[in-house]
């Protein structure tokens, strides 16, 4: 639950929050606590530690930000990374819950907010790089086994069985390399509404506000 509790007389003007997980990061810029709650009221994000520290980010020190989120069984776990001014290295918040209430208007909001004072390119969209490309690297070594294995087969079998061989391998890297250019290839968006790919439902964020 988050930290931030509305005033009774405006709940419904209170801005969307959230919670995070806590980090050295986060620790080691005076967020205390095994969560953060994080807020953004237009102008300005707001961490909470919940066990102390609060740290204020105003939208002119957020140079760029990336939304995306991991897929697993037990649901979607997202997350955002900020590049900010002065800092060397991303400020990544990664939310503690797969239905995260309030994330998504939050940054919907976020990305409307910096889009407009720094252009639609600073917002991104996609996994990190590198975890991005992980499994499909997998996959190159599945299909090359699976090519090498054809090429064995065609040898014995003919061209028939090649095929047989390679077509289960080649899917997987077709799909892996489907996933990659949609959804994990980290990229800035060109307009606020691909971040539906990237964040819960609207429907979501707005019952959060309820």
């Amino acid at each position: 639950m988050s930290i931030f509790p509305p005033s009774a007389d405006r709940v419904a003007a209170a801005p969307p929050a959230f919670d995070v997980l806590g980090s050295p990061r986060l620790r080691a810029l005076g967020l205390a606590g095994g969560s953060v709650a994080v807020r953004f009221d237009g102008s300005v994000l707001t961490l909470a530690g919940d066990s102390g520290g609060t740290l204020a980010l105003p939208l002119a020190r957020i140079d760029r930000i990336r939304m995306g989120y991991e897929d697993s069984r037990y649901g979607n776990f997202y997350f955002a990374s900020l590049r900010c001014d002065g800092e060397p290295t991303p400020l990544v918040l990664r939310v503690l819950d797969h239905h995260p209430v309030g994330y998504g208007a939050a940054m919907r909001a976020l990305a409307a907010a910096l889009a407009a004072t720094k252009g639609v390119s600073a917002v991104e969209r996609g996994l990190p790089l590198r975890r991005a490309l992980e499994p499909l690297l997998w996959m190159t070594g599945v299909l090359a086994i699976g090519i090498s294995a054809a090429v064995s087969a065609a040898r014995e079998d003919g061209w028939g069985g090649a095929a047989l061989v390679l077509v289960i391998p080649l899917a997987l890297f077709l799909y892996f390399l489907g996933r990659f250019v949609t959804w994990q290839m980290p990229r800035p968006i060109r307009a606020l509404a691909e971040l539906d790919d990237q964040l819960p439902p609207p429907q979501d964020a707005g019952a959060d506000r309820g």
